[in-house]
């Protein structure tokens, strides 16, 4: 993919928390609405090669959305052909985190947070959702 005429990636993050204080309550993660396509996503950015994918992916991600996170290691990479633009795209989610516990509760705007279960009723055809799904998946199995 190129950005601004560079080659480019685009990074995701993948952040979760428990629906209540109980270990028992289910795992949401944040996702963005897209209003276009009528469908949820990782918070994401657009990342040229060479460039610090840590930083730039907080930095973004704070000045987009206001997010104050860490990043942590990555789950998954999906790439496929974009149909509209004919060009390929690489998609790389990361384990994420907030900085201050208590944004966990905040209101992010054009996001919300979603379980699993609901994620299932949201899920189309798009290959960036092997993202998420492989994200819950690691959740699931760490618990055990």
């Amino acid at each position: 993919m190129e950005h601004e005429g560079k080659q480019a990636f685009i990074a995701t993050a993948f952040l979760s928390r428990r629906k209540t204080d109980s270990p028992y309550s289910p795992i949401e993660i944040l996702v963005v609405k897209n209003d276009e396509q009528d469908s949820y996503g990782l918070p994401e950015v657009v990342i040229e090669f060479g460039k610090h994918t840590e930083k730039e992916l907080k930095y973004a991600l704070e000045k987009k959305y206001g997010l104050k996170i860490y990043v942590g290691r990555s789950i998954k990479t999906v790439d496929y052909i974009d149909p509209e633009t004919n060009t390929q795209i690489f998609k790389t989610a990361y384990f994420c985190g907030f900085l201050n516990s208590d944004d966990r509760t905040k209101k992010y705007p054009n996001m919300t947070w979603i379980t699993r279960d609901k994620f299932k009723t949201l899920v189309n055809d798009k290959p960036e959702n092997e993202l998420i799904r492989k994200g819950f998946w690691i959740l699931s199995v760490e618990e055990d």
